[in-house]
């Protein structure tokens, strides 16, 4: 069995005690704050986290080994009640992480004022006392899964010169596309910064505009000052190419706040931009880069492991976007996570006396990449047989998890999906959703046979005409009116991505053919075998394929039951496109998603509803909302309201 990719962060792990108030008090004032909370956090253990909540394929499998490489104090009680559960919840191996006698667990005191901004206060204890032999840290990371990772990550809230060892002692592959891929995320930027000859061993150097711009005048004398500045478009680019041509690292990632994220890889022509999402109700930012580089490692796991260690042909474009996604998703909420209410009576490990290098446009706080926050409680999926997640703002992703059952579907999932479907287009705070299946070999593929088998031996049938005719009459009688998987002949109000990430057959077919766009694999098929087997696609797919292509087109599949490849059903315009990979078949869904999320909500349903007339029907309507109009003709970008429709 090939072992999964592993990533390794080694890093920071803190108490946080975060205070909420509607300001920060000036010198010699005193304000009554509104809660004070205590959370496990650190730069290393957020990453961590972020890395292993961005690992889950479904609820309790995960596709990528995450790894965390630290240390804390001996006996400390918030390490063992909050901290280490904490990472192990999330997926993050503890085992590597020292608990080291003498020392204190670093502490960070976060003021979070209405708004979201923040002002942090380090004291770092451990992660310095005990972060200081960059050999045995190694050690630790190359032998603790008997393996060298895929991914290290590393950030600037241990000493310095350890950073710089790691980098060179790992850094024998950076540059090459092989061997471990480094990303280093330098928050907070040192004050002596970073030598040039240290940087040549980062693959990906993710930084925000402040930490770029300190960066960079160790490589560009256009750069002065501490950087506080926002960079413009030129000397993003100019800075980027200077840590090209004398750095030699291999893609500089600057995040750009609600603008977006800026990218340069060595040997392009210019950058590119993934632009910001639209985030209405800004809570903390605290989390925000932390979550942004931890879906950024696991992504880049995943392609290395299928790519023999290497880097090339990586989609950076998709990586980001999710990541960019998932940090603006994690703004939306307060960083009260795994906290407990603050007790006077416990120890907190704060000695004013140490230093705190510290920036405080970086975070920390633990647990915050998979906020929900929906206004109403989703269905229960019977046999957890599906997973919610919220990957990007407004956009609900539905996984099936069945993957050894390659998705299919049996009857009782059926009623929940068509009650989960309606849930979503009532839910406020969804807008788009996308369906994927869990693994990598099918989308659905179908009607669950096992389950059907097991009713035609109650029903005592048993040769293949019996069989056959029970399988069609089950599989309408067995449906909701919304059809196979509360899809197949769904109307709603919401549209419904499909992100087909393998085989799509039959019911997953009819799936598909009903859902208002379609991402596809590159090794996805598509097929409506019933005829193969004497039966027929009773769940609403058949007028739809006919709908979609062409009478011959339809008759062709649905009397041959052959199969399509992706590229096929892409000429047949049966898929809008054909991800670049497909490990980012999600990911451009979710991206897809995210540009209609950003319009009006009521545009959506309404423009929803008269396509779908007219494709039912024939019939043509005129929709159109009177605020994205009135925005249009002001010259000012309208700020949507949840839809009332």
């Amino acid at each position: 069995m090939t072992a999964k990719p592993l990533i390794t962060i080694i890093g920071s792990l803190n108490i946080d005690f975060v205070t909420v108030t509607a300001r920060i008090p000036g010198p010699g004032e005193t304000l009554t704050a509104k809660s004070l909370h205590v959370n496990a956090g650190g730069k290393g253990a957020n990453q961590a986290v972020a890395c292993g909540k961005a690992s889950f394929i479904s609820r309790d499998q995960q596709d990528v080994d995450v790894d965390m490489v630290g240390a804390v104090g001996e006996n400390d009680p918030y390490y063992a009640s909050l901290v280490k559960p904490s990472l192990e919840k999330s997926g993050v191996n503890c085992r590597l992480v020292r608990e080291i006698g003498g020392s204190q667990t670093g502490t960070a005191t976060i003021l979070v004022e209405e708004g979201g901004e923040n002002r942090i206060l380090v004291v770092p204890g451990a992660n310095h006392d005990a972060m200081q032999d960059a050999k045995l840290l190694q050690t630790l990371a190359t032998t603790g899964q008997n393996r060298a990772p895929a991914v290290l990550v590393m950030q600037g809230e241990i000493p310095r010169q350890t950073l710089l060892d790691l980098l060179d002692l790992f850094g024998s592959g950076a540059g090459t596309g092989t061997s471990t891929q480094i990303i280093l995320n330098p928050a907070p930027v040192y004050p002596e910064g970073i030598p040039i000859e240290a940087l040549r061993h980062v693959d990906f150097l993710i930084v925000n505009e402040t930490e770029c711009a300190m960066l960079g005048r160790e490589v560009s004398e256009h750069i002065s000052g501490s950087g506080g500045d926002d960079l413009s478009d030129a000397q993003l680019e100019s800075l980027s190419q200077d840590f090209h041509s004398k750095a030699n690292v291999e893609h500089v990632i600057v995040t750009l706040g609600a603008r977006g994220v800026f990218f340069h890889s060595r040997g392009a022509n210019s950058g590119e931009m993934v632009h910001g999402l639209k985030v209405d109700n800004v809570v903390d930012t605290t989390a925000a880069g932390d979550t942004f580089v931890g879906y950024f490692a696991t992504a880049l796991a995943r392609h290395v492991a299928q790519h023999e260690r290497s880097s090339k042909g990586f989609d950076l474009r998709a990586a980001l976007t999710r990541a960019n996604a998932a940090a603006a998703l994690c703004v939306q909420r307060a960083t009260n996570v795994d906290s407990t209410n603050v007790d006077s009576t416990r120890p907190t490990n704060v000695d004013s006396t140490r230093p705190t290098n510290v920036d405080s446009t970086t975070a920390t706080n633990i647990d915050s990449t998979t906020a929900t926050n929906f206004e109403t409680t989703p269905p229960d999926a019977p046999g957890n047989s599906w997973a919610l997640s919220v990957p990007a703002p407004y956009i609900l992703l539905v996984t099936i998890t069945r993957a050894k059952q390659m998705n299919s579907i049996p009857f009782a999932t059926h009623w929940a999906l068509h009650k989960l479907w309606e849930w979503f287009d009532k839910e406020p705070t969804l807008r788009v959703a996308v369906l994927t299946g869990e693994g990598k070999k099918a989308f659905c593929a179908g009607q669950d046979l096992i389950e059907l088998g097991e009713r035609s031996a109650a029903a005592g049938l048993s040769n293949a005409a019996d069989l056959a005719l029970l399988a069609t009459v089950k599989s309408i009688q067995g449906h909701p009116p919304s059809g196979f998987a509360g899809i197949s002949r769904r109307t709603g109000k919401k549209p419904i991505i499909a992100a087909v990430n393998g085989f799509a057959l039959g019911g997953g077919f009819e799936i598909v053919l009903n859902c208002d766009m379609v991402v596809a694999s590159p090794t996805a098929t598509f097929g409506l075998p019933e005829a193969l087997r004497g039966i027929y696609a009773g769940a609403g797919g058949l007028p739809r394929l006919l709908r979609n292509t062409s009478l011959p087109i339809a008759n062709e599949i649905a009397l041959t039951g052959r199969f399509l490849s992706a590229d096929e059903a892409m000429q047949l315009l049966l898929v809008n496109k054909v991800s670049k990979t497909p490990e980012s078949v999600v990911d451009e869904a979710v991206a897809l998603a995210s540009k209609t999320a950003a319009i009006s909500p009521d545009a959506i349903i309404v423009s929803r509803s008269a396509i779908r007339e007219a494709w039912e029907t024939g019939s043509v309507e005129r929709a159109y909302q009177l605020k994205g109009l009135l925005a249009f003709k002001e010259k000012r970008k309208p700020n949507w309201k949840p839809s009332k429709l």
